[in-house]
C-alpha cells in the first residue's frame, strides 16, 4: 500500500476531528456564556427587587413613625390641657383658702398671691397647646405628601437602580416591575379621615389610660368615720378626649359630710353633703365648640349612677335608675370628678383658663384625632406585600457564537428561564415586605404576645423570596411581551 495515500486519509480524519472539536468548543462557549448571563440577570433582578422593596418598607415605617408622633403630640396636648386645668384648680383652691384665712395676718395674703400666680401660669400654657397643634398639622401635611408621591417613587425605583449600573449594562439590560405580582401603595395603605379615624382614637385613648396624670389623678386625701359623722376630702381630676376633636380636663377638691339621723329612728346615714373647695377646667377643640355634655349636680346625684368605662369609647357611661331604664353616654367624668364631686365639677365649668374654648370660641388646629394613613385591611394579622421585578436582555446582545442558543430550557425549567431561540434572556425576582416585632417584644414572661401588623409600629422588614407562582410568572412574561 502507498504511504502517501495513507497519510492523506489521516489528514481527513484530523480535519473531521478538528471540526467536531470546534463545534464542541462552540457549544461549551455558548453554554458557559448563557449560564453566566442567566446568573448575572438573576443577580441584577435580586438587587433591583430588593432596592424597590426597600422603598416600600421605608414607606411603611415612615408612616408608622408619623402616626406614633401624632399620638405623642395628642398626649402632649392632653398634658398641657391637664396642666392648665390643674393650675387653675390650684389657683381657685389658693384663693378660697386665702379668703377663709384673711383674718390671719400674712397667711390670707400669701394664699391669695399664690392663687394669682397660678392663674398666670395656667394662662401661659395656651401657646404651648397651639404649638403642639401646629406640629400635628405639619406632620399631617408631611404624611399626605409622602403617600401621594409614594406610587411614583416605587415605580421609578427599577429605572433608578438601572441608572446606577455601568454604561454597558444600562444598554444591555431592561428592568420591568410586574404590576400583577406587586403590591403598590394604593393596594396596601388607605387614608382615614372624618368618621373613619376610630383606629387612632383607640390607640390615643389606650395610651392616655397608661398615663395616670392624664387619665385619673384622683385620691382620697382625708377620711374619718365617727359614730354619727363621716368626713372625706376627695381630690378628683383627669383629661378626656371628647368625641374626636376636643381635649377637656377638670380638677376638683371637695369636702364630703354624712350624718346619721335619717330613716327609721334615725338609724340610716343621710345623703352626702358636698362642699367644693377647689375647681378648675380647660378645654380646646378643633371646631371652636365645647361638645362635652353638661348636667347639674342634682341631676347627677338623683337620676344617674356610673356603670363603668368602655375601653373603646372616650366616654363615661351613666344609667338612669329612678325614672325609667335607659342609658346614655356623657362625656366628661374626668377621673371620677363628675361621679364623686359633682358640685365642684359644675363650678369648674365657670373657672376656666383664659384660652379655654368656652371663653374664646376659637378653633385650634391639630386638636383631636388627625387624618392619617393605615393599612387598608386593618384585620390582617400577618400581611405580606410583594414586589416582583423582571430583568431582560435582548437576544441580539447575548454573547453567543451562533444564531441558535446552545442552551434549551425544557419541561419545568421553562418556567424558570423562559428562554428559547430568539427570546431575550429574562430573570424574575421577588422581594416581600412583612411585619415582625423583635423577639424580646413578642416573647414575654407571660407568654407569646403577638401584635398584628399596623402602621403604628415601625417593624416592617424586607426579604427576598423565590415563591413566585406560575400565574404571576405568566402574567409577568405577558406584560413584557406586551411592552415589547
Amino acid at each position: 500500500m502507498n504511504r502517501q495515500k495513507q497519510s492523506g486519509q489521516s489528514l481527513l480524519l484530523v480535519l473531521v476531528l478538528a471540526l467536531i472539536l470546534g463545534a464542541t468548543l462552540s457549544f461549551l462557549y455558548d453554554n458557559a456564556q448563557l449560564l453566566a448571563e442567566r446568573q448575572k440577570a438573576k443577580m441584577l433582578a435580586d438587587q433591583a427587587a430588593y432596592a424597590t422593596g426597600v422603598r416600600q418598607a421605608r414607606l411603611m415605617n415612615l408612616n408608622a413613625y408619623i402616626n406614633r408622633a401624632q399620638v405623642a403630640n395628642q398626649l402632649a396636648i392632653a398634658q398641657a390641657v391637664s396642666m392648665g386645668s390643674w393650675t387653675q384648680f390650684a389657683a381657685t383652691l389658693s384663693g378660697n383658702i386665702g379668703t377663709l384665712t384673711s383674718w390671719v395676718p400674712g397667711v390670707g395674703t400669701a394664699f391669695t398671691a399664690m392663687g394669682l400666680m397660678m392663674t398666670k401660669v395656667s394662662d401661659a400654657l395656651g401657646p404651648y397647646v397651639t404649638a403642639y397643634g401646629q406640629a400635628v398639622r405639619a406632620l399631617g401635611f408631611a404624611q399626605q405628601a409622602l403617600n401621594t408621591s409614594s406610587t411614583l417613587t416605587i415605580l421609578a425605583a427599577p429605572t433608578q437602580f438601572r441608572n446606577t449600573l455601568n454604561t454597558r449594562d444600562q444598554q444591555d439590560y431592561q428592568f420591568d416591575l410586574s404590576l400583577v405580582g406587586s403590591s403598590l401603595p394604593a393596594s396596601m395603605i388607605k387614608h382615614y379621615e372624618d368618621a373613619e379615624r376610630q383606629s387612632m382614637l383607640e390607640v390615643v385613648n389606650e395610651s392616655r389610660q397608661r398615663v395616670p396624670f392624664l387619665s385619673n389623678r384622683s385620691k382620697t386625701l382625708f377620711k374619718m368615720s365617727l359614730v354619727f359623722l363621716r368626713v372625706r376630702v376627695e381630690k378628683r381630676g383627669g383629661a378626656e378626649l371628647v368625641g374626636m376633636d376636643e381635649w377637656k380636663s377638670a380638677d376638683t377638691l371637695s369636702l364630703h359630710l354624712q350624718t346619721k339621723g335619717c330613716g327609721f329612728l334615725g338609724s340610716r346615714w343621710c345623703g352626702d353633703r358636698e362642699t367644693p373647695l377647689g375647681y378648675g377646667s380647660a378645654a380646646v377643640s378643633q371646631d371652636g365648640q365645647d361638645a362635652a355634655i353638661k348636667i347639674t349636680p342634682a341631676e347627677y346625684a338623683n337620676v344617674w349612677v356610673p356603670v363603668g368605662f368602655s375601653d373603646s369609647k372616650p366616654s363615661f357611661t351613666l344609667k338612669r335608675i329612678k325614672t325609667r331604664e335607659a342609658s346614655t353616654e356623657v362625656y366628661g367624668d374626668y377621673g371620677g370628678s363628675m361621679a364623686t364631686n359633682p358640685a365642684a365639677t359644675q363650678r369648674s365649668a365657670q373657672q376656666t383658663v383664659s384660652w379655654d374654648v368656652s371663653n374664646t370660641s376659637a378653633s385650634t388646629a391639630g386638636i383631636g384625632i388627625p387624618d392619617y394613613y393605615d393599612l387598608r385591611d386593618t384585620n390582617a394579622s400577618d400581611p405580606i406585600f410583594p414586589m416582583t421585578l423582571i430583568v431582560r436582555k435582548d437576544y441580539s446582545r447575548l454573547p453567543v457564537s451562533t444564531q441558535q442558543p446552545a442552551l434549551q430550557a425544557k419541561g419545568s425549567q421553562a418556567r424558570l428561564d423562559h428562554f428559547k431561540a430568539g427570546d431575550p434572556m429574562m430573570a424574575l425576582s421577588r422581594s416581600e415586605v412583612y411585619f415582625q416585632r423583635p423577639t424580646e417584644l413578642e416573647v414575654l414572661s407571660t407568654g407569646w404576645q403577638h401584635q398584628n401588623a399596623s402602621l403604628y409600629s415601625p417593624y416592617w422588614k424586607l426579604r427576598l423570596s423565590d415563591s413566585i407562582s406560575i400565574v404571576d410568572r405568566g402574567a409577568a412574561y405577558a406584560q413584557v411581551a406586551v411592552a415589547k
